[in-house]
């Protein structure tokens, strides 16, 4: 499986160096994270979303990397950002709610 996924990531950097979307770069940098390489999604995703702002696929990746990371207060506003735009996606608010749950914040999980 780890072979597989790192060829996938080489194929997506080479999808996203010859035609770069938004799309290639979420998969690319969710890849990442999946793969344990949280930093370099972080960076991929951030670049992403300086050229495509409002697209909420990166935002996704973002949030999940940050809470990857332990950075609850930057994941909770990353997820928030999310809900703005499209305010029932579901992986938003299930991370939203067990990172209350984990706060000991109950009323904000439900």
């Amino acid at each position: 499986m780890a072979e597989s996924l790192e060829a996938e990531i080489r194929q997506l950097y080479e999808d996203w160096i010859a035609n770069p979307s938004p799309v290639v770069c979420a998969r690319l940098a969710d890849r990442l994270r999946i793969a344990g390489r949280n930093d370099e999604a972080l960076e991929v995703s951030r670049r992403g979303q300086k050229d495509w702002p409002g697209n909420n696929s990166i935002r996704m990746v973002i949030a999940r990397c940050l809470r990857g990371t332990g950075d609850m207060q930057e994941a909770r506003s990353a997820f928030e950002e999310v809900l703005k735009t499209d305010p029932f996606n579901l992986v938003a608010l299930k991370n939203l709610a067990e990172m209350s749950m984990v706060e000991g914040r109950y009323r904000d999980a439900v």
